[in-house]
């Protein structure tokens, strides 16, 4: 299958619409189109993992990351989210899909912290670089990385960007992902077990589960 399906749109411009988006008191009223993820809202594992998410930042009032990836981002709904929870953030959205893209642009006018990349995952380079927009950033990089990973793709997709976000992640950050049980929840489990040292599963609802992979911060002289 195609890996244009990981970002789940189309090429045709489709009828720009607007929808409501909320979590615990939030709002946002964003611009959607046919073929964009979860274009009447919020879909089921979108919001738990967002929830899992803002669970956390509730959790840990000290832990305020400064640069957050938002990988395969759809509309942006999570990554402007996610800048409600830490305003200070500089938060990254990728997207492989120009419509995605385009929306999320739209979407995230005027919030001068968010920067949206059309990419196929990070387009790391032969030295392990990420490459966005023509800027060669050295890894690693982010505190936080989060995706609803593209299932219907095919796990090799899915496994190649989780060991790019391995890449891509700071010792003591955290990675957040959702995957529903009937779609092979356990084996992306054990493939996140494999590339990091920390693995637990943080929330589990109507079959979804939603994993945070961490990498622990380096001991003292290592």
């Amino acid at each position: 299958m195609s890996q244009r399906h990981y970002f789940n749109a189309p090429e045709g411009e489709g009828e720009i619409k607007t929808h409501s988006y909320e979590l615990d008191g939030l709002k946002l009223q964003l611009k959607t189109s046919a073929g964009i993820f979860a274009k009447r809202g919020f879909d089921e594992g979108s919001r738990l993992l967002l929830k899992a998410i803002k669970t956390a930042a509730d959790e840990q009032p000290d832990w305020q990351p400064d640069k957050i990836l938002d990988l395969g981002c759809g509309n942006g709904v999570l990554g402007l989210f996610m800048a409600k929870f830490w305003p200070e953030a500089e938060i990254s959205l990728v997207d492989l899909s120009p419509r995605a893209v385009e929306l999320a642009r739209m979407n995230c006018q005027g919030e001068k912290n968010l920067q949206v990349f059309e990419a196929d995952g990070l387009n790391l380079n032969s030295e392990g670089q990420m490459n966005l927009d023509e800027a060669a950033i050295d890894l690693p990089y982010f505190q936080l990385c989060v995706t609803n990973p593209p299932i219907r793709a095919g796990k090799e997709l899915c496994y190649r960007l989780y060991a790019e976000v391995e890449k891509a992640l700071l010792a003591g950050g955290s990675f957040y992902l959702v995957v529903r049980k009937k779609q092979g929840a356990e084996s992306h489990r054990r493939e996140l077990e494999r590339l990091f040292p920390e693995v637990e599963r943080v929330l589990r609802d109507r079959g979804y589960q939603v994993f945070r992979a961490h990498k622990p911060l380096l001991a003292e002289g290592e």
